[in-house]
């Protein structure tokens, strides 16, 4: 079994962010008892394993490499955590796709000369904005606006994804350092609890 649930055919965010913190702490441990080690001299068996960039390093240079070794970890996390809504987001329009309501006939309209689902794409007259046209529609009051809100948090979060997922070979406007996995994490709940909210309020299926 998957270290990550699956068990409605999308990631777990709040498995991921788990994940995230074991090997955070992991890390952590790892860092100290390196600097142990150089603090006592460096003499005996050093802590395993010995990344050869430290071999014969300073302080400094350890609290670099692990800083740079938390730093991947958190970029990772955040990946998942990203894919793990945008699987949310496919499942539901899966399921969507077969009711009659507003929501459902503009992913509809999305889905409509596309060989397959996963074509449909997230922005750009695809998942979002068919969310966000039900949303002005048919939401009114401080939710229409909290759950534009959440998208408009969520979306700057499908470009880090393309980004982290295509190699990074340019450079990214998304902020690295503001998009910790912690944040990543609330974006994505705060953002199907407002969805679900939005489809409660209209009568209609909630998010899948």
């Amino acid at each position: 079994m998957l270290f990550f649930p699956n068990r409605q055919g999308y990631l777990e965010p709040e498995a991921i962010f788990e994940w995230y913190q074991m090997c955070a702490a992991a890390i952590d441990s790892h860092r100290a008892a390196f600097l142990n080690w150089l603090s006592n001299g460096a003499t005996g068996v050093p802590p395993s394993p010995l990344p050869s960039a430290l071999i014969g390093g300073t302080r400094e240079d350890v609290v670099e490499h692990f800083d740079q070794v938390a730093k991947e970890l958190e970029l990772s996390s955040v990946l998942w955590l990203v894919t793990a809504c945008e699987g949310r987001l496919r499942v539901d329009l899966r399921t969507r796709l077969k009711d009659q309501d507003f929501l459902a006939t503009r992913l509809q309209i999305a889905r409509n000369g596309r060989a397959q689902e996963f074509l449909v794409p997230l922005e750009d007259e695809g998942i979002f904005d068919a969310w966000k046209a039900f949303i002005r529609g048919h939401v009114t009051g401080p939710l229409q606006d909290q759950a534009v809100n959440a998208m408009g948090s969520v979306k700057p979060l499908i470009d880090l994804r393309h980004w982290l997922a295509h190699g990074r070979y340019w450079q990214t406007k998304v902020s690295t350092t503001a998009q910790t996995p912690a944040a990543v994490r609330n974006a994505v709940t705060q953002f199907f609890r407002l969805l679900d909210q939005c489809a409660t309020k209209a009568g209609i299926r909630a998010v899948a």
